[in-house]
């Protein structure tokens, strides 16, 4: 009994010592598989963070990049803007110098041409009125000259006969018809120096 005792004993000891060292190996493959797995999550982790840092890093380039063009736009349009708007300023100033400069050039131009047509007006007046003035020069000098020589003849005619005087007028060549005389003195009985 005793032997079987003991043999019971060593085989529960050895089975004990079987099963711990079945724990114990288990415990191991355990940790293994637990320490690969937490490995290779840790890679994937440190993968992935690599990889969203890297993404993170192209992006804010890309972002740094597409921000540094916009302000280089933003930077010439608003040159470009403050060069229009002193266009603008320019352009306004200079239209206006240039009407100022075109209506003082039409003025002058305008006042010189009204100067010339009143000089040239002036002239033509004075030509017409010294073409009339020795138009009627030469006509007073004709009637002077018609009165004296029908004076002279009317002196030197002799009386006329009763019977000469009551017969139809004939003007003789000494005397102008009395028509014509009275046709031609109307041209004088205006005022000398009147325009006919």
């Amino acid at each position: 009994m005793e032997a079987e005792k003991k043999s019971h004993e060593a085989e529960v000891r050895e089975r004990d010592a079987l099963e711990k060292k079945a724990q114990e190996r288990a415990r191991e493959d355990f940790n293994y598989a637990f320490k690969r797995e937490q490995q290779a999550i840790k890679d994937k982790l440190t993968d992935e963070k690599l990889a969203l840092e890297k993404e993170i890093k192209v992006r804010r380039e890309t972002a740094e990049k597409d921000l540094a063009e916009r302000e280089k736009v933003i930077g010439e349009k608003e040159r470009e803007l403050a060069e229009l708007r002193a266009k603008a300023t320019a352009f306004s100033k200079e239209l206006e110098n240039a009407v100022n400069h075109a209506v003082k050039e039409t003025g002058d131009r305008l006042k010189l041409e009204a100067k010339n047509r009143e000089d040239l007006l002036v002239k033509q007046f004075e030509g017409e009125r010294n073409v009339l003035l020795a138009r009627n020069e030469g006509l007073e000098k004709a009637n002077k000259d018609l009165v004296a020589a029908n004076a002279n003849s009317l002196s030197s005619s002799r009386p006329l006969t009763r019977k000469y005087r009551t017969s139809p007028r004939r003007p003789s060549r000494a005397h102008p018809r009395p028509s014509r005389w009275r046709t031609f003195r109307s041209c004088f009985s205006s005022k000398p120096g009147r325009a006919m």
